[in-house]
Order: C-alpha cells, then structure tokens, then sequence
C-alpha cells in the first residue's frame, strides 16, 4: 500500500448526547488494491489509503466531512445516499444538480444533519463514475433511542461488484458506435467483505485492500443462543446479489434506513445502491459447531448481457460458532426459482399514512441506438445531459416561478422547465403537494430508481392496481422496477430544493436515465443561501453562479445549447397510432430519434442493400422481356458441344466424375 496520512477522525462510537463528527478526507489515487484477489489495480481513496474508512454516527449528530481533491487531474463529489438535507439541499453532492466538482486542490465542507432518521446509508462518490473506481463507504446511523431490536452484535456486510479496469476506459467502450446495443460492462468478479460494528478488523483495513479478508476469506463468530443484526450495503454499478444464510431463521427488520416489523425470509434480494438489514438468533444446538455455515451472496445473471465463463457468481463467507476454521456447509447457489422476496409485504415501525396524490405524471424509461451511433437511455424520450451551470443555482437565482405554478400539468411547467435546459428535464412541484409518479420500464432489464428527497409510498408492479387503501405502505429510497412492469410512488413536496431521480445502475446515469425534480421553488429561494465555497468554486471554472442553463437571467434565450432540428411525437386518433414530424429548433447534443434508432453507417448499408436488389430484378425482368435470337441459340449449342469434345479428348471422361478426375490429377 502507497504511504498513508493518519485518519484525524474515523468512525466513532454512538454518543450519548448529540455532538459533532468531523472527518478530514484527502481524496486521492490509490495504487495496487485487489480486494478480489484477481489483479492489483488503481482506486480512489482517501489520506492515502483504500478502502475508505466506514463512519458511524448517532442520531441527532452533525457529521461534517472536509472533502479536500487531491485529485490532480479530476473534479470530485460526495453523495450521501439516503439523506434527506431538509433545507440544505446544496449538501446532496450530485454534480451539476447541487453543486458544481470540487476542482483539484479545493475544500468543499459537507454538513450532514441526522435529526430526521437513522439507520443504514452509504456515501460515494457523485461524479464520472467515481464510486466504481473506489471512492465508496458505509454510513451506519445508530438511533437515540432504545433499540427496537437489542442485538449481541452488529455487522455491516458491504457487497459490490470489482471491474480490473479504470471506470474511463470502461465508458469508452460502453459509450460506443461499436456497442449500438448498450451492453453494460461486465464485473471482474464479486467481492463481499465484513465490517463487525462497522469498523476494520485491521489498521486501514489492509486485509480487504488485498482480499485476504474478502469473499471466501471473510467470516462472521457467532456464539450459541445469541442475536445478531447484519447489515447489507450493495454497492455495485450493475450487480443484483441474492443473499441468504443457511440452516439459520432470517427476518428482514429494515430496508434503506427504514425499520420494518420482521418479516421472516428464505432470501431476499437487493439491487444496487440498496440495503437491507435481517435479524438472525444463532443455533443452539449440536449441530452448530460441527461445521462452519454459508452466508452467500449470488450475482443475479439476468443484470449481464453475457456470462463470461470465468466469472464466479457467488461468493460465500462463513458464520463460525468455534475459534477453529471448520468445513463449510455447501452453499445454495444462483437458482431462477428463488422464493420471491415482496418487499411491499413490508409494514414500517414508523406509520406514515399513504395520502391521496394532488399531482399524478408518468416517466417511461427507454433505451434506444441515437443517430449519433451510440446507445442511450431516456425518460419520455429525452435523454438527461448534466447542465454546466447546477441546477439549484438555475432554482434559486430565477426570477419567481409562481406565474409557471399556477397548475403542474401543461404548458406552464414545460415553459419553466425550459430554463433548466432541454436536456435536464426538470419538473417543478408547488409546496406541500403530494406528488404520485408511475416509472414505467419498457426495457428488458431491471432498474433501480433511486430518489434522494423522500422514502416513497410505492406499489412495486407488473400490472398490479395501486393499494390506496394502505394505511402504511412500505417506503424506501431504491426501487426496483422489473422487465415490463411499473412503480407507483408518491412523496410530500415539503423538502424545497433540487434533487436527482434516476437509474442507480451507473452506467444507465451516464447514458441519460435520470430527470431533476424541482421542489417547491419559491420556498427554496426564501428559505436555502448557498454556500459561499460552493459559489467560489463553480466562479473558479468558470461556471456562471445566476442564471438559467446557459446562465443568463432569461426565460426565452438559451443560447448556447446545439440546435437540433428534429423531433418526432406521437398521437393516437381512431384506434389509429400517427406519426407526426415537427421540424422546430431543440435545444440538447443528441437527436432526439427514437422511431427507427439506426446508426448512419447502418442506414446507408441497408439502402445499399435495397438499391443492389432492385438491380438485381430489374436485370431478371430486363433478360426476361428479351429473348435470344436464333443465330445466339445456335452459338450458345456449339461453344457447350466445343467443351464436351475438349474433356473428351484427355481420356477422364465428361460430367461430375471427369471434373473429380481432374481435380486428383492436379492435386497430384
């Protein structure tokens, strides 16, 4: 490992009185992490060292992070997934939502307020797909209160999935005219590894910077009779893990920061960027210490594309009930007919009475090859580019929107939304109203979507009407829509600020799936100042601080953004779908062409294709209205009699079986 600074603050213990958490992080390239034991590669850390230092907090504390880039040759971010920032939105650490990148050689202070929840959360990185490359940590908030469930121990379990290559060459080759499909790049391998308390059981925790304590190699000691809480963190870019214990009865008692009643399982799944904790009484019989028990955690193949061969699928720590390394019992592997794991089955400890939507909308997630030759995603047709100036600058420097509120629905709020750039689109809710979405995914994969403001109301479906009669419905921060199906989710617009809805699959962010949510815009403008550094630091790369996407303090001029002379929109009329071709300025850097979705290359081979068929017929049409004249009859005979009397005169004979003689004699 490269030399190291000294952590000033690591993770601490829960305190009994609220207090205040500071961490000094220097961001930084790590070299020769192998955490999956396959090959030694370069990572983001922090104060010179990887894996980052896992932080635990207490309800009620303030954490506040000084993120200093040490970066020499990139811009950072850090998002807090799963926090709320009531009234510090500009903390969220999204890149070009909240705030622009911390250039190299600057200080942004984070300022987490943990008032509102606790539970189990993650930090990464928010920018170029940072978190890929290393830059990730668990967040674990223990409650203020007495426990709802008193355990002997507590382990939090961070699973991900490992690339050998650095996240840049991987968007390279994702992001390519010779990938038109949009195949996600493939994990080198899984790695699971265990945080007792959340902290390292080595200084820096060197044993999971070189896999000596990841996958097969991490364990858990239980001892008889006693209840334990593990605590999972996915935080992969594609992977989906099932996750089991065997020979031991397992309930789900959280699922993203929200505590739940115990809802018993054989296994549970989570999707990246979710977590979810069970609670698990050990054996107490004989049978406990006469060999080690699997805690598995199996990729889910349907997330890739392909399955390379080499790739290992599932990954199993031990549970130990001795000080002895005993045999592992075998453990269950990747199986389709898994028992299906509802999560809306859930029922929160914390009751918050599901409430009728003022506002309703759809977002229909597509995937589609752009003309441009590259694959891109999109909701409602319109593929998310991050603005240069951060939306929340654009939410609070405008002048007052409450003429574009009058009504969500129509021209009012796309003629607000307009200032945020094409490209974004933002949608901007009025104070307190409930507002109900239904994410629609007409691709063939799974989706996590993630929203940072609130934990959402949701019926999870495929074609499964929404409960309105929930007195309780589950809540969480990362759903999972499946293949064809939907989600409904509703949340309080009583956060104002400017916060990210997208997919949480990283690669699905970078190519487009994500829409702004602007919430309760004339609130936020009275209520949230931004930080003085945040401002500095958009100024010092010459990023406008007012102003709408292209910066300037206008509602009609946008000038600025490519010009794109094409769009196509769809009506039904009669049963009847029409197409129709507005030829109109709009403004964003890619075609927004999703009728035909053809690379050019591909358009002109297939005319190609088209023009050499129709020769071809015409030139059969052409010999077939002109019939040969008698003299060329006679002279087509004679040339076929000339060739018999040739082959003839050499002794092998005419037909297949002279052309199979000749043919040896030449070989010969």
């Amino acid at each position: 490992m490269l030399p190291h600074l000294a952590l000033l603050a690591l993770a601490v213990a829960p305190l009994a009185h609220a207090a205040t958490v500071e961490l000094w992080w220097n961001i930084s390239y790590v070299d020769g992490a192998n955490p999956s034991g396959l090959q030694p590669r370069r990572v983001i850390g922090v104060n010179g060292s990887w894996p980052l230092p896992p932080v635990t907090v207490t309800q009620g504390d303030e954490l506040i992070i000084h993120a200093y880039n040490g970066l020499p040759d990139a811009g950072t971010a850090l998002h807090h997934h799963g926090l709320y920032f009531n009234g510090t939105s500009y903390y969220d650490g999204a890149v070009g939502v909240t705030q622009c990148a911390i250039p190299p050689g600057s200080t942004f202070d984070y300022h987490i307020s943990t008032d509102l929840q606790y539970g189990t959360y993650w930090i990464h990185g928010h920018y170029n797909g940072q978190y890929v490359d290393g830059l990730r940590t668990p967040l674990i908030i223990q409650p203020n209160t007495t426990l709802k469930y008193p355990v002997d121990g507590d382990y939090t379990i961070v699973l991900g999935d490992w690339y050998n290559d650095q996240h840049s060459i991987l968007m390279d080759e994702f992001m390519s005219v010779y990938n038109p499909t949009g195949a996600e790049p493939v994990p080198t391998a899984p790695v699971l590894w265990i945080l007792p308390n959340n902290t390292f059981s080595t200084p820096m925790g060197t044993d999971i910077y070189d896999g000596s304590a990841v996958n097969d190699n991490a364990s858990i000691r239980f001892e008889q009779g006693k209840t334990y809480r593990l605590r999972f963190i996915n935080m992969a870019a594609l992977a989906m893990f099932h996750l089991g214990l065997d020979g031991h009865n397992i309930s789900v008692i959280e699922l993203d920061g929200v505590e739940t009643e115990p809802y018993p399982v054989e296994t549970f799944q989570l999707s990246v960027a979710q977590r979810g904790s069970i609670l698990v009484t050990a054996r107490n019989d004989s049978e406990a210490t006469q060999h080690d028990w699997p805690l598995w955690a199996n990729m889910d193949p349907n997330m890739f594309d392909t399955v390379p061969d080499d790739l290992q699928m599932n990954v199993t720590a031990r549970v130990s009930y001795t000080d002895q390394q005993l045999t592992v019992q075998n453990a269950t592997i990747y199986d389709p007919d898994y028992p299906m794991f509802y999560d809306e089955n859930l029922v929160p400890i914390e009751v918050m009475a599901n409430a009728p939507a003022d506002v309703s909308t759809r977002f229909d997630a597509y995937f589609d090859t752009y003309d441009d030759g590259t694959n891109r995603a999109s909701f409602n047709n319109i593929t998310y580019v991050s603005p240069k100036v951060p939306s929340i600058v654009t939410a609070l420097t405008m002048p007052s929107a409450d003429s574009f509120l009058l009504a969500y629905a129509g021209e009012s709020n796309a003629s607000y939304s307009k200032i945020y750039g094409a490209q974004t689109q933002a949608f901007a809710f009025s104070y307190m109203q409930n507002i109900e979405y239904t994410i629609y995914n007409w691709d063939a994969g799974f989706h996590p979507f993630h929203f940072q403001l609130l934990q959402k109301n949701y019926d999870a479906s495929q074609g499964i009407p929404l409960n309105e009669s929930a007195a309780n419905p589950m809540r969480r921060d990362t759903v999972m829509v499946p293949p064809g199906g939907s989600a409904t989710l509703r949340f309080r617009a009583d956060n104002p600020g400017v916060w990210l809805m997208h997919c949480h699959i990283e690669w699905h962010l970078e190519s487009g799936l994500a829409v702004v949510f602007i919430e309760a815009p004339e609130q936020a403008q009275s209520k949230l100042t931004l930080p003085q550094s945040l401002i500095d630091q958009c100024a010092a790369q010459n990023i406008a601080t007012s102003g709408n996407v292209v910066g300037k303090n206008s509602t009609t001029d946008f000038s600025g953004q490519p010009c794109v002379f094409f769009i196509i929109f769809h009506r039904r009329l009669g049963g009847v779908d029409l197409v129709f071709f507005s030829f109109v300025c709009r403004w964003g850097p890619f075609t927004q062409w999703h009728l035909i979705g053809w690379t050019p290359k591909a358009k002109g081979a297939l005319a190609g294709c088209v023009i050499t068929a129709l020769l071809g017929m015409f030139s059969i049409i052409w010999y077939s209205m002109n019939a040969l004249t008698e003299e060329e009859v006679h002279a087509e005979q004679q040339r076929k009699f000339d060739d018999k009397m040739a082959l003839a005169a050499d002794g092998l004979g005419t037909g297949k079986i002279g052309k199979a003689r000749r043919f040896f004699r030449k070989k010969n």
